[in-house]
């Protein structure tokens, strides 16, 4: 049997309002496929690169574009999803399973092929490098960058976010790991790290309570970012009462526009306390199906202005 190392690059709808939502989520729409073929025994058999044009996602998110270098103008290059994805299929064989860096490849693929009405039951077992180099390499439960990955084992990376070079760096991280002994424990290597993560998400460092209105107001963090750190930490308050509660979806009024801004990734988080929000509703979101819904500020709107006067009672200034 062979292997197939996957990498996707995939665009992102410009604002949520332009997200398609059926016949699923869209969140990414693939515009590059990757891959590098390996035997069984890990030797390189053969590579694959394909560009493709975008369906729905057609303009490119300035946040993909410098990350991959991939322009709007550039698509027009690209092959439709279906024709693209038929000539990665003939590439690939008839018995392979896939490697990928991270579980998010095989997400989006399963997204995209429903979206165009091909058969999900073609994609085949797959593992998640990540799982094996942690517990091989890093040992510390918790899924790294490849680039991180590269650094730690000392190899020099090709430039990162484009889908070949992913699936090559991922194949030098492959070469310093026991392979055979990292397949053959994979499952509860996934259990375990699921725990873990699980048991992380219960009471994530991002979710911070404080025991004493004095307590908060001393925290830096939040005293540096004012009146937002409280709609931030109203948001992870929302979020994290349904991850207790197991609330399946749930729709976040706010008049604030980064509490959404930052989860969709129109504003960019630079800065501690926003890094660490977005980082909460990316684990949150994978549980619960979260909505953001923009309401105007001191516009009347009776629960708007209901929140408004419970935070001033918490502060003693109503």
């Amino acid at each position: 049997m062979n292997y197939i190392v996957l990498d996707l690059e995939w665009n992102q709808p410009v604002s949520a309002k332009s997200m398609m939502r059926t016949p699923v989520s869209l969140y990414g729409e693939i515009i590059q496929i990757g891959a590098v073929k390996l035997d069984e025994n890990y030797h390189i058999l053969d590579t694959f690169k394909i560009m493709v044009a975008p369906k729905h996602y057609r303009k490119m998110h300035k946040k993909v574009t410098k990350l991959t270098k991939i322009t709007t103008e550039d698509l027009q290059y690209g092959f439709p999803f279906p024709v693209a994805f038929g000539h990665f299929k003939k590439w690939c064989g008839d018995e392979f399973a896939f490697l990928t860096w991270g579980p998010d490849d095989i997400g989006i693929l399963n997204d995209n092929m429903v979206l165009h009405k091909l058969d999900t039951a073609w994609i085949p077992c797959t593992y998640n490098i990540q799982i094996i180099f942690d517990d091989q390499i890093t040992k510390e439960k918790r899924q790294v960058s490849l680039s991180y990955a590269m650094e730690k084992i000392g190899e020099p990376a090709l430039e990162s976010h484009d889908a070949l070079h992913d699936a090559r760096n991922t194949v030098c991280v492959c070469l310093h790991l026991d392979m055979v002994k990292g397949l053959a424990e994979y499952a509860e290597l996934q259990k375990q790290m699921t725990y873990y993560r699980e048991l992380h998400m219960d009471r994530s460092e991002s979710m911070k309570t404080y025991a004493t209105k004095e307590e908060a107001l001393s925290d830096p963090e939040l005293a540096q970012m004012r009146n937002v750190a409280g709609e931030i930490k109203g948001s992870e308050a929302a979020m994290q009462y349904a991850l207790d509660h197991k609330i399946p979806s749930i729709i976040i009024y706010h008049d604030y526009q980064g509490i959404a801004s930052w989860c969709n990734g129109d504003w960019k988080a630079n800065k501690a306390g926003t890094i660490a929000y977005r980082d909460f509703y990316r684990k949150a979101k994978q549980k619960v199906n979260i909505e953001f819904r923009k309401v105007k500020g001191h516009s009347n709107d009776k629960y708007n202005d209901m929140v408004d006067k419970l935070a001033k009672e918490a502060l003693g200034i109503c």
